[in-house]
């Protein structure tokens, strides 16, 4: 049975559901979404409707997933699902989407791949590690990747003329990244909208939140509460709970960046660890930069604890202060393999230190010692087929033949290149995505 809510409150739904009018049962439910366990935070699952489980899908495989949906990994699971943002993103802050000429669908891609998009866009993802993204721009829209507008005909930003006396709606300036004469219509960051009643009584102001009407809700005032200067109060143009006061609220004042951010383009952005999402360089570390959204470590630096070393100080680190003198640990795609949820692989064992358990190699008998296998490396290649790229290393995905350790649509085999197993993709396509109504839920684009 579907939960019944009230739209005048806020809270009558769970996280990532909304209070919607439903005429079958002539009352309002709650709809949405959820990420089963296998999406990104911010993500919803694709859920069949014949054994309403999340879908699985291949990810060298267009198809296996309907559209808007991408192929994400979840670590959890160690699958592949098919995942879509809840709130409609596609792009990174401030790129516009590419849509096919024919369908208007979103142009999906792998990234790392050449020769996918049109020319000026670019595989992007607004998640970093991503395996998947939508073609985008390569540059901003607006400066600042402020918010654009759409025309409504073309469906593309909104072009407009410096100076011109009509051209973008209130709220909007024409603006700029590379001419001085025309440019698109951009949020206006340094307007402050006019106070407004908007339901509230005569002579009161609404208080706006996120350039949006605050709702209250006045028996759970805690939960939802108006800011000192106003009371909550029933609207009747409205039909909800809002925030009212005597005195428009003042403007947000703008600060300096805080310690954790940097400043760029007038604006502040958080500082990023390697591997997180960024849009400027000054976003991540030391010897590192923000390649296609991510950052990085230059070459021929690599990541060790969050820091960019070079390849053999890294190596002369990760046998010193992972294990104790003499041990070398067991690397996994990459990384030291921590064992605090699975055992250590032969002729290792879980050992305690720096406050973190790690596979590292056995002491053994009369001062034998266990030599690692050799960790996967970006030379390592399938015989047949692509290999599996581990996303926040950009290595291979290693595997024990004959044991689960290969997702959907790889197999576990030998590197043509050395004596390491690695995921490479199996030989077999999977068909056209069947109907939507028959296995799977109508897909509704956000508004």
């Amino acid at each position: 049975m579907p939960i019944q809510c009230n739209e005048a409150l806020s809270n009558s739904c769970p996280s990532g559901y909304s209070c919607t009018f439903n005429a079958l049962v002539n009352s309002h439910v709650c709809c949405g979404a959820s990420d089963y366990g296998v999406c990104p935070e911010g993500e919803k699952a694709f859920v069949s409707t014949s054994d309403m489980s999340p879908r699985e899908c291949v990810i060298n495989v267009d198809a296996s997933c309907p559209a808007n949906y991408l192929c994400r990994f979840s670590m959890h699971k160690n699958k592949y699902f098919c995942c879509a943002s809840v709130s409609g993103k596609t792009c990174p802050m401030g790129k516009f989407l590419h849509r096919d000429s024919q369908s208007s669908l979103p142009t999906r891609c792998t990234m790392g791949r050449a020769e996918q998009c049109p020319d000026g866009y670019s595989c992007q993802s607004y998640l970093p590690n991503a395996a998947q993204g939508f073609c985008c721009t390569n540059s901003s829209v607006c400066p600042d990747d402020e918010e654009f507008v759409i025309d409504e005909h073309s469906q593309l930003p909104r072009a407009c003329t410096m100076g011109s006396f009509v051209g973008c709606p209130n709220g909007f300036a024409c603006r700029s990244l590379t001419s001085a004469v025309e440019g698109f219509c951009c949020r206006d960051g340094l307007s402050v909208s006019t106070p407004t009643s908007d339901g509230c009584p005569p002579g009161n102001y609404v208080f706006m939140k996120d350039n949006e009407v605050a709702v209250c809700d006045p028996f759970n005032p805690p939960n939802a509460p108006c800011p000192d200067g106003f009371t909550c109060q029933w609207s009747l143009a409205n039909q909800k709970y809002q925030c009212c006061g005597s005195n428009p609220a003042p403007p947000p004042s703008r600060s300096r960046c805080g310690p954790e951010q940097v400043m760029h383009g007038g604006l502040c952005h958080n500082k990023a660890e390697l591997g997180k999402a960024c849009i400027v360089a000054q976003q991540c570390p030391a010897q590192s930069s923000c390649a296609q959204g991510i950052c990085e470590c230059n070459a021929p630096f690599a990541n060790l604890n969050g820091k960019c070393v070079s390849a053999s100080a890294r190596s002369k680190i990760v046998q010193i202060k992972v294990c104790p003198n003499g041990r070398i640990p067991y690397l996994l795609n990459g990384e030291p393999q921590r064992c605090t949820k699975q055992r250590c692989p032969r002729g290792y064992e879980c050992t305690y230190r720096d406050q973190d358990y790690v596979c590292c190699s056995s002491a053994g008998k009369a001062g034998r010692r266990v030599s690692p296998p050799t960790a996967a490396g970006k030379d390592d290649h399938c015989a047949h087929g692509n290999p599996l790229i581990y996303p926040s290393t950009r290595m291979p995905v290693i595997c024990v033949p004959g044991k689960k350790g290969c997702p959907p649509g790889y197999a576990c085999k030998k590197s043509a290149s050395s004596d390491q197993y690695i995921c490479c993709s199996a030989r077999f396509q999977m068909s056209a995505f069947p109907d939507k109504v028959r296995d799977g839920c109508v897909d509704v684009a956000p508004p």
